[in-house]
């Protein structure tokens, strides 16, 4: 019997040993994967995905890595300066450029796919629609066939959605700092954004009676838009849009609607002063516009926001969308901006005991023209001439300061003014901001906070700072050596003379 008992222990053993064992062997956790998906796939079009780049995500640090073939493709192209804006270490690391520009890339990734490169065929959904399924995440190229307009997406765990460029033309951008149009920018809190939204005139059958073209733009709390500054040209000719307060009323023929956010008491639909002006809706008559003879030509619709307080270390997503067609066929498009502002933190220690913080030191910041940071009383960014103007950041108990609501740029951090019993600094800290790898997929507020924030780490040493030039200081010892001298001097003439009487 205790035998028994003892082979019924060491088999119930054995199979808790393997039952332990089992997870174990399991295959790993699976790679976070997402997709792509084409929302409004043109008819007769068919779309494949290519997987230019590798991406791994580190908490919303996203590192992207090149990977044959597309790595000697993009390294041959870079050195025949068929390509700029783009880096690529020996081990594949990728780093993107201030000047890279993504739609130059798309299109010569388009018009360079390796003959070996794996091919990802789109399918279509239950819904119509033109799907990749589950992929690895990674950097992504979608290519339409026929089409002249390729896609580039970053996929990590979430389905990206994308438009057919190719199909009905709607493209909203922003103007940048340098003059040209893209879709995403750092900015000043203060700055007035001036924005392009581009379509096309539709062409259509002669005995058409109905087509609606219906554009809405939304800002986020971010922007502000400026008043009476829409304007929609097609072709040659500036177009009249009638005015309609009613938020209720359908938009027909050349009409426009501004909208409104109350943020005081409550206002009247044809007197909305008290609130904050958001954005609009606008409708064109695209019968009578080919009865004109303007279909294809491109309409282009301006308007100008102002970046207010609200989009200090936000992302501001501004989208706006296109719905057209007609009582057979309705379709609806959408495309967005990005804008974000930066912060410099400030982090001032005691050199060589960085949890020993420093406060009361104070900071002024300049930007790349000799100008520095202020504020006005709405936080706008401002930048003046004299120092003296300045604004100051002083260190906190915890040897924190910052200036916030910064576009991207290269600054010079200056102390002007050390704590007792420390030196002060004697050179500028040089500050490069760049807050685009906060318009990363997937950030949750505190990193986006941290993706948009440049923090400056700044030893302060204790001793004690000798007299800047011109201080009485620097006198007191110009005057005794000027006394010392005086003195030799006079007990040379005396010896002198001395020697002449004997």
């Amino acid at each position: 019997m205790k035998k028994s008992t003892g082979i019924i222990a060491v088999f119930i053993a054995a199979l808790l040993t393997v039952a332990l064992a089992i997870p174990a062997l399991a295959s790993p956790a699976p790679t976070p994967s997402g997709s792509i998906t084409v929302m409004e796939p043109a008819d007769g079009t068919t779309y494949t995905a290519y997987q230019i780049f590798t991406v791994e995500n580190d908490n919303g640090d996203l590192t992207y890595t090149a990977e044959d073939p597309w790595k000697t493709a993009i390294l041959d192209a870079l050195e025949a300066g068929e390509l700029a804006g783009l880096q690529i270490a020996d081990d594949g690391t990728v780093t993107k450029l201030p000047y890279f520009k993504a739609a130059d890339f798309a299109a010569w990734a388009m018009a360079n796919i390796p003959d070996s490169a794996a091919e990802i065929a789109l399918a279509e959904d239950a819904n119509g629609k033109m799907t990749t399924g589950e992929i690895d995440p990674g950097y992504y190229l979608v290519v339409p066939d026929p089409g002249e307009v390729a896609s580039l997406c970053t996929v990590l765990d979430l389905e990206i959605a994308i438009q057919d460029k190719n199909d009905m033309p709607f493209e909203k951008e922003v103007e940048l700092e340098n003059g040209d149009w893209g879709k995403e920018s750092g900015v000043n809190v203060g700055d007035t954004l001036n924005f392009r939204i581009t379509g096309k005139v539709p062409a259509l059958d002669a005995d058409q009676t109905s087509y609606f073209y219906l554009v809405n733009d939304y800002l986020t709390g971010g922007l502000d838009l400026v008043p009476d500054s829409v304007v929609v040209t097609i072709g040659a000719q500036t177009i009249t849009l009638d005015p309609i307060y009613d938020p209720a009323a359908e938009l027909t023929g050349n009409q426009i609607r501004y909208n409104y956010i109350d943020e005081n008491d409550p206002a009247t639909p044809d007197d909305p002063s008290d609130d904050r002006l958001c954005g609009f809706d606008l409708s064109l008559d695209m019968i009578e516009m080919n009865e004109e003879g303007l279909a294809g030509e491109d309409i282009i619709i301006t308007y100008s926001a102002t970046v207010n307080e609200n989009a200090i270390a936000v992302i501001s997503e501004n989208n706006a969308g296109l719905d057209y067609g007609d009582e057979n066929s309705q379709h609806h498009k959408d495309s967005m901006t990005k804008h974000y502002t930066s912060t410099v933190i400030i982090d001032k220690f005691e050199t060589g005991s960085p949890e020993s913080k420093v406060p009361g030191a104070k900071f002024v910041l300049m930007n790349a023209d000799g100008k520095y940071y202020s504020k006005d009383t709405n936080n706008a960014v401002i930048w003046v001439d004299d120092v003296a103007d300045a604004y100051v950041a002083v260190t906190d108990a915890e040897g924190a300061a910052e200036f916030g609501g910064l576009a991207d740029g290269t600054y010079s951090l200056v102390e002007t003014e050390a704590p007792a019993g420390y030196t002060m600094l004697t050179e500028p800290i040089e500050v490069v901001v760049d807050g685009s790898d906060a318009t990363a997929i997937g950030l949750n507020e505190s990193e986006l906070f941290l993706a948009l924030s440049e923090f400056v780490r700044v030893s302060n040493t204790p001793g004690t700072n000798l007299p800047s030039t011109g201080g009485i200081g620097t006198y007191i010892f110009y005057i005794l050596g000027g006394v010392l001298v005086a003195a030799a001097a006079v007990v040379i003439v005396m010896l002198s003379r001395e020697r002449k009487k004997s």
